[in-house]
Parts: structure tokens; sequence; C-alpha cells
């Protein structure tokens, strides 16, 4: 068996969804200008996924 084959179809990709905490939502705390906020918006990093199909990181201890 090929090293890593096991792995494959193990890439995942994480969809936030926001939570009410303690009467407030993080989101609204965050200013408008965030960098990170314009980062999201500006870089469309989609194209990465059908690229990286199969390929899984290997870290110590997982």
């Amino acid at each position: 068996m090929e090293i890593g084959s096991s792995l494959k179809g193990m890439q995942g990709k994480k969809e936030y969804q926001e939570k009410l905490f303690a009467g407030f939502q993080l989101s609204e705390r965050i200013p408008k200008d965030n960098f990170y906020r314009r980062l999201k918006v500006a870089s469309d990093l989609d194209f990465l996924y059908p690229l990286t199909k199969g390929w899984k990181v290997h870290r110590e201890g997982t």
C-alpha cells in the first residue's frame, strides 16, 4: 500500500457559523475595516482545494 493512500478524501473545509454568545455576536465587535475582514474578501483561495485534494499535512502526534 502506498503511504498516504488511505488519506484520500480527508481534505476538509470548515464553514464558519457564528453563534450567539452571552448576548452579543463577536463579528459585531470587530471593526468593518479590520485587516482580516479585508483579506478574506480580497483573497479567494478556493482554487487550492481541487489542487490539493488527496494531500494531507502529517503532524507529529496525529
